[in-house]
């Protein structure tokens, strides 16, 4: 088995979001800031001036209010505001950024769902990830809630950077497991053979999950040589 490289067949898309009414937008802007009129209930002067601009709020005053409702622990005040701004406008890449993050302080405990809709997002606007340490962050929270068809969505997409496999085990395992349990496993397979080759000990539930999807494949004789591998090392 031969590794196939990094590029193999991912792409980004870039497709431009939802459009709609600027009223409706500024009235759901209004509620999504105040909590349906009861007042903000974190970040202040941000979510106070983006229901005052109503119809008339662009993409930094929906950042901001994003910013301010991270920043006060309020994620699912966050994930409101950035459904009203996608009723009338494209989610630029800040308040992408910070839908993230806010998802990601979540972690895996909290399920996986906004981590989802915010990196889903991302893909339909053509918005990366800029640091690597955030995508490995991703592809564990992903991989730890089951979400192993976002990691494979990451990585068709080239959002899994060339070195992060061999700096991260957490990623490495995350894109692994992802592939072999989404009928990728000769793939997955090679990646594991790789990383045997140099020098780095894939964790053992990686070789799990490998022998795994090649024997629901029906590649048993690959499958028992994995096994093996694993076995010895």
């Amino acid at each position: 088995m031969g590794a196939r490289g990094w590029g193999r067949g991912r792409r980004a898309g870039a497709r431009a979001g939802p459009a709609g009414g600027a009223a409706r937008g500024g009235r759901l802007a209004g509620r999504a800031a105040g909590g349906g009129g009861g007042g903000g209930r974190g970040g202040g002067g941000a979510l106070e001036a983006l229901r005052a601009a109503g119809p008339g709020a662009g993409p930094g005053q929906y950042a901001a209010a994003m910013a301010a409702a991270r920043a006060a622990g309020d994620a699912g005040q966050v994930f409101e505001i950035l459904r009203a701004l996608r009723l009338f406008l494209a989610p630029d890449a800040r308040c992408l950024e910070i839908a993230l993050g806010a998802a990601l302080e979540q972690g895996a405990e909290a399920g996986a769902g906004q981590l989802v809709e915010v990196l889903d997002l991302m893909a339909e606007q053509g918005v990366g990830i800029a640091d690597a340490a955030v995508t490995a962050q991703a592809l564990s929270v992903l991989d730890r809630a089951g979400e192993q068809g976002a990691v494979v969505r990451l990585w068709n997409a080239g959002q899994v950077p060339a070195g992060l496999l061999e700096e991260s085990p957490e990623a490495f395992l995350a894109v692994v497991r992802a592939l072999a349990r989404g009928g990728e496993a000769g793939l997955a397979a090679e990646l594991l053979e790789a990383a045997v080759d140099s020098g780095r000990g894939p964790p053992r539930p990686a070789f799990d999950a490998v022998i795994a999807g090649l024997s629901a494949a029906g590649q048993f004789d690959l499958a028992g040589e994995v096994m093996e591998w694993r076995d010895y090392l």
